[in-house]
């Protein structure tokens, strides 16, 4: 590994904590739709992954988590309400987050229907 790939590889660990945060916590979101501290950790795990791969460089993930990061904190201010629907595309989202860390370790591909599909979903909030 040379030295410019530190970086990355460190945020492809830390991508890969957070991805399981992110999953777990929004799990626990589903039966608690109302519980701020769940939605401020949601915040912070997508808050790290679209600054973590701002600075690696990987911009389509970087861009693509600043969407889900807004409206996440639209719904931390109160003027976007949390319900199952939203909880359910922001299921959807982490999988697509997933397909990201997969196509920057060269292991697949992003599923583009999947990311349109999520970006839709996010701007009718």
């Amino acid at each position: 590994m040379t030295p410019d790939q530190l970086p990355l590889e460190e945020f492809l660990e830390e991508a890969d904590d957070l991805i399981q945060e992110l999953e777990s916590s929004l799990l626990e979101l589903e039966s608690n739709l109302e519980d701020r501290s769940i939605i401020d950790r949601i915040f912070r795990a997508m808050h790290t992954i679209k600054g973590g791969a701002g600075m690696v460089m990987q911009s389509e993930l970087s861009e693509y988590a600043h969407h889900l990061e807004s409206l996440l904190d639209q719904v931390r201010s109160g003027v976007v309400g949390c319900t199952s629907e939203l909880v359910s595309t922001l299921l959807k989202a982490n999988d697509c987050i997933i397909g990201f860390i997969k196509k920057i370790r060269g292991e697949g591909e992003v599923d583009e229907d999947l990311k349109q599909t999520t970006l839709k979903e996010l701007k009718s909030y």
